[in-house]
């Protein structure tokens, strides 16, 4: 079940609050980081870190690409479509 919409700008009021509502239990992320910590591999202090960190790298590299300069023309394709010779079939 996607719990947040499909981009930041996507507040998913086509799902019913109760569906989510319902869910909630059973997001798998939670619940693993609720079964570390009840077996002592690790603490809530621990997740709240790696958020923290990846929160932290996610801003700068968002930081990175809005100080970098717009790719030139051809540039601005490379690595978006495959080539019929990379498509496996």
């Amino acid at each position: 079940m996607r719990m947040h919409g499909h981009s930041e700008h996507d507040a998913a009021k086509y799902v019913p609050r109760e569906l989510l509502e319902a869910w909630k239990p059973k997001d798998p992320i939670l619940r693993a980081e609720h079964m570390l910590v009840q077996l002592e591999y690790a603490d809530k202090a621990a997740f709240l870190e790696i958020r923290e960190r990846a929160t932290k790298e996610v801003e700068a590299g968002v930081e990175f690409a809005e100080q970098s300069p717009l790719p030139e023309g051809p540039e601005a394709l490379e690595g978006v479509f495959a080539t019929p010779d990379e498509v496996q079939s």
